[in-house]
């Protein structure tokens, strides 16, 4: 990865992310569930921070490698807030 993937934060589609809420009724707060998808020909490399509402301070997840036309689960929280990045092999 260099230095031209950080100028395509979040642009061109490279991946999407899709938040499902999963809870019970003995649950009082829903958890998130973050997948990213990668639609595009070549693999892809994401980031994903949040805010635990335990915390309240950004925590940065691991980077996640996904393969062309694959999808990835990257966890479930009890958050509100999320911002991720994503950029494709080649930082192209």
């Amino acid at each position: 990865m260099d230095g031209q993937g950080i100028l395509m934060r979040m642009a061109a589609l490279v991946a999407f992310a899709t938040m499902m809420s999963v809870g019970t009724p003995a649950v009082a707060q829903q958890q998130s569930e973050i997948v990213f998808c990668n639609k595009t020909g070549s693999k892809i490399f994401t980031a994903l921070a949040h805010v635990p509402q335990a915390t309240k301070t950004w925590t940065l997840t691991a980077w996640q490698t996904i393969p062309a036309g694959g999808c990835k689960s990257v966890g479930r929280w009890n958050t509100a807030l999320f911002y991720y990045y994503a950029e494709k092999e080649g930082g192209k």
